[in-house]
């Protein structure tokens, strides 16, 4: 499996403040499926992607777009999931998404020199 997929689904959960266990129950497989899907050793179904795709309200490119713009889509799957936390919380966050966003632009830069 790609792993960039593996990558997206574990950044989803954890920009989701989920366990393994939780988004087991999201996506209805076992958390030791959940683990397998985070280190690249499955692949997800259709399935298991339209219920990410839907519950956290992604973009589906996000499981097929280049390695090199994955944090771009990561930043925009953390800004859409913080709007209920708490103020603190978001602050700390959208830091992260600007950190992010400036490491992405760099890379980007970087590969197109």
């Amino acid at each position: 499996m790609s792993k960039h997929i593996a990558a997206v689904i574990k950044n989803i959960r954890l920009a989701h403040g989920l366990t393994q266990e939780k988004l087991a129950e999201v996506i209805d497989r076992s958390p030791g499926h959940v683990g397998m899907l985070e280190q690249g050793r499955a692949t997800p179904s259709y399935e298991v992607m339209e219920k990410l795709i839907n519950k956290y309200d992604l973009d589906a490119n996000l499981f097929f777009k280049e390695k090199r713009w994955a944090a771009e889509s990561i930043s925009a799957v953390i800004a859409k999931s913080v709007q209920n936390m708490p103020s603190e919380v978001r602050e700390c966050l959208r830091l992260y998404a600007h950190v992010v966003d400036q490491f992405s632009k760099e890379i980007r830069d970087s590969a197109e020199s």
